[in-house]
């Protein structure tokens, strides 16, 4: 549905569109998982892919039995949310919006995060399993 990374849009697009600006300088990438705004942005993307109608097999995308998954986001990372809680807890937060959202508008297809990421806390008799050692890690915590 996005991708975490610039170069193609992704969430820092949906900052400069709030902000009716050419860059994203003075804003941090938690604005797209905590702000209203971007959430509704891309909810309504959401709506006009999924309920699309195929020129081709003249089905809705919701109802075409050869998409397997929905993916939320690509290689969903939030290195700059809140340090007041678990760092992921913002993104888990939004994983479950966006999730439940497309399942409200497609019961006929899985939802994927479109996560990458290591072991974690969740599972510290694993860390000794990621290259480089965690927390230097870039990604989730995919035990989580």
């Amino acid at each position: 549905m996005t991708n975490y990374w610039p170069g193609y849009g992704g969430a820092a697009q949906y900052i400069k569109w709030i902000h009716g600006s050419d860059t994203t300088w003075g804003h941090t990438i938690d604005e797209f998982y905590n702000n209203y705004l971007p959430r509704m942005l891309l909810k309504r993307f959401m709506c006009e892919l999924v309920r699309r109608t195929n020129t081709y097999s003249g089905l809705r995308y919701r109802d075409d039995p050869t998409i397997m998954a929905w993916s939320l986001i690509n290689e969903a990372r939030c290195p700059e949310c809140s340090m007041n809680e678990p760092k992921d807890q913002v993104l888990y937060d939004w994983i479950s919006d966006m999730s439940s959202f497309v399942k409200s508008i497609d019961r006929n297809h899985l939802v994927s995060a479109g996560t990458e990421g290591f072991f974690g806390n969740s599972a510290p008799e694993y860390l000794i399993y990621n290259p480089g050692g965690w927390p230097n890690c870039e990604g989730t915590d995919f035990m989580r």
